[in-house]
């Protein structure tokens, strides 16, 4: 096959990737609004749902740039504002695109590792925007600043469209593949902090097992440990029986997962074209096709595998029995009640007390919560360790702990 049908058909595979990232791209923002317009604030929204958004936004601004191809080129318009224009979309959305991958990893970091809340985290996202579209629009704009006036345009023919011309080709390193594998070192160091400690909790957990206490209206989820329950002016409960179920992570721990998997769509997207950057450094006369056609099929994609990752995370939530179960990113004004061990006795009447004792160490320990007492036609009832001592949040419509959470202290946040 001759270089232009090689060409061409690299040229086809990388706007069918783009537009696949496109109709994903579109499906995160349209459900991230409807979320948005549902949520009782804007910190209702869960943090990786925010990130994601404007990671997708990020990702939206390479698509016209990807599907201009090489027009601008094969048309000898090469120093035209159209050719600069393309070359500095594709600088400034890839660098974004690979700093909010960063800030989803430091994000899970922060919530797991350093313990903070999901509405801390959301105070301190401003600094995210600074850092995420900061730093890609210097490095997209002040070389192409510099290279003005010289003989050849910093943006110019490369070879799958319009960026960094050969004459600036060290800018490639430093402006473009430099900090996005500084991102990914950075990213894998953080997940391996994070990774560590949710496996760590997971094992006791899952030494410790679950029971799923199920009544005539609805079911409770509590850890196979020493337990007593005291009614507080509430009748007798119907008859209940106890049913092993699988250990659930807490909401810190799936948060971690779930931004975990966004990782691995990164990865996917960088990895080939790394490859074929080192490849092409090693012998530049000598291309391989494959190569190239995984660069120009993985590169355009992060918008399609970050949509795979949401919508999948989405469907799990709702899988009974799986480990995200309970993550779902929606809404529906949930009712939640986040009770202290010390507050239990100002519970409403018809609930009862639940007093844990754990052996599995310190994340267990001193468990205590308040449980709604069943109603008829009541919908399953399950208690959510929230990682503060003491303190419980309990969901009565199977919607995510961790949204609850960012409901109540982003409330606070916004008064």
């Amino acid at each position: 096959m001759t270089d232009n049908t090689l060409l061409a058909m690299l040229s086809t595979i990388t706007r069918v990737s783009a537009s696949l990232s496109l109709i994903g791209s579109i499906g995160i923002i349209f459900d991230t609004i409807r979320k948005h317009r549902r949520a009782r604030s804007a910190t209702a929204v869960l943090t990786s749902s925010r990130i994601i958004l404007w990671w997708t936004t990020a990702d939206l601004v390479y698509v016209p740039a990807v599907f201009l191809g090489r027009a601008a080129i094969d048309a000898g318009s090469v120093d035209s504002a159209l050719c600069s224009a393309q070359g500095w979309m594709l600088q400034f959305s890839y660098t974004s695109s690979a700093l909010w991958a960063t800030m989803m990893a430091t994000s899970s970091y922060l919530v797991v590792s350093r313990r903070w809340s999901f509405a801390e985290v959301a105070v301190k996202e401003r600094w995210f925007h600074v850092v995420a579209w900061g730093v890609p629009l210097l490095l997209a704009t002040v070389p192409m600043l510099i290279a003005t006036g010289s003989n050849e345009p910093f943006y110019g023919a490369a070879k799958y469209w319009c960026w960094i011309s050969r004459k600036w080709s060290a800018f490639r390193l430093i402006t473009f593949y430099g900090p996005i594998w500084a991102c990914f070192l950075y990213c894998i160091v953080l997940y391996y902090l994070v990774g560590r400690r949710v496996w760590r909790v997971f094992r006791e957990i899952k030494a410790m097992g679950t029971i799923v206490t199920t009544t005539a209206g609805g079911s409770m989820t509590v850890p196979t440990v020493a337990s007593s329950i005291a009614p507080l002016h509430a009748p007798a409960l119907p008859a209940h029986r106890a049913i092993a179920e699988p250990p659930r992570l807490h909401a810190r721990h799936r948060f971690a997962f779930k931004t975990g998997l966004y990782l691995v769509s990164f990865f996917l997207v960088y990895s080939a074209a790394t490859a074929n950057r080192v490849s092409t450094f090693i012998n530049p006369d000598r291309p391989v096709f494959i190569l190239e056609a995984l660069q120009c099929l993985f590169l355009p994609l992060q918008g399609f595998l970050n949509a795979a990752v949401y919508f999948s995370t989405k469907w799990l939530a709702r899988r009974q029995g799986g480990l995200l179960q309970g993550s779902s990113d929606e809404s529906s004004e949930p009712d939640v009640l986040s009770a202290n061990a010390s507050n239990v006795g100002r519970a409403a009447p018809h609930m009862a007390a639940i007093t844990v004792r754990s052996e599995a160490g310190p994340l267990l320990a001193h468990f205590a919560a308040a449980g709604k007492a069943v109603d008829a036609g009541m919908g399953a009832t399950s208690c959510v360790d929230d990682d503060r001592e003491g303190s419980i949040v309990i969901d009565d419509d199977g919607e995510s702990d961790e949204e609850d959470e960012e409901s109540q202290l982003g409330m606070a946040l916004h008064r």
